[in-house]
């Protein structure tokens, strides 16, 4: 029937989806949970066993709220207290999250 169809389908995208995020975890060493609205991050260096953790919201302006959540020491020192930035400096932040776990 079609609705056998559809879900087959459903899950055929579910298990890309989940792909995807795995590799983008193997990747960046990032793993992230969505919870009511907030996106809950780790950040983990299996090489030197470090990790933090951070989550991400959105302000609704074009900006975003960073708030460190664990090992806060292993941070950045410009990311170890809540802040506000515009949300192109997404990528850069994270990179610099990274960075500094490899030090």
């Amino acid at each position: 029937t079609g609705n056998t169809k559809e879900i087959a389908e459903a899950r055929v995208l579910i298990s890309q989806a989940e792909s995807i995020c795995k590799c983008y975890e193997r990747l960046t060493g990032m793993s992230l949970k969505l919870e009511k609205g907030v996106m809950k991050c780790t950040v983990k260096n299996p090489m030197k066993r470090k990790a933090v953790k951070f989550q991400v919201s959105s302000t609704g302006n074009k900006h975003i709220e960073f708030t460190p959540v664990a090992n806060v020491s292993l941070l950045p020192p410009e990311l170890r207290e809540v802040g506000v930035f515009k949300a192109p400096e997404a990528p850069i932040l994270l990179s610099r999250v990274v960075e500094n776990l490899n030090l």
